[in-house]
């Protein structure tokens, strides 16, 4: 009996993270993958978007995006599932909802708060925060870290 071989291969950079993957509608193969990315060591991650082929991945697929909220200095955030109109129609084509989580300069930065961008891949969207609702929870809930979209 022969050991089959497994070779692994390094999707992203280094000091970017691949936290999920959902195959784009209509484009030849391509990937939407979600993440974060850090310029260096030091630097806190922030949300990540990437669009095009699984292997070998092409830097021009980066897309940078950053969580815009009133009143809010975003200071870290990482997406995690995302989802194209292949899966639900009612996001259109060429457009992405990704959910993830953020922490702001305001409340001190400690606590994760859910959060979703729904547009296109240029950054032509809209954000939203959320938070699990105290009352649902039976009292304050310090950590909101939505994982994955499906449907609506």
């Amino acid at each position: 009996m022969t050991e089959a071989s497994v070779s692994y291969n390094n999707i992203f950079a280094p000091n970017y993270s691949v936290t999920g993957v959902r195959q784009d509608a209509g484009s030849g193969g391509a990937v939407i993958i979600t993440g974060s990315y850090s310029t260096s060591d030091n630097q806190l991650p922030q949300a990540l978007l990437y669009r095009g082929p699984l292997y070998p991945t092409n830097s021009s697929g980066y897309i940078y995006l950053k969580p815009s909220f009133p009143n809010q200095t975003v200071k870290t955030s990482v997406f995690y599932g995302p989802n194209t109109s292949l899966y639900d129609p009612t996001i259109r084509a060429g457009n992405v909802r990704a959910v993830g989580s953020y922490k702001y300069c305001e409340d001190g930065g400690t606590v994760d708060h859910g959060m979703m961008y729904q547009g296109s891949l240029g950054g032509v969207g809209s954000w939203t925060q959320i938070n699990m609702p105290d009352g649902v929870a039976g009292g304050p809930v310090s950590f909101t870290i939505p994982h994955s979209t499906m449907g609506d």
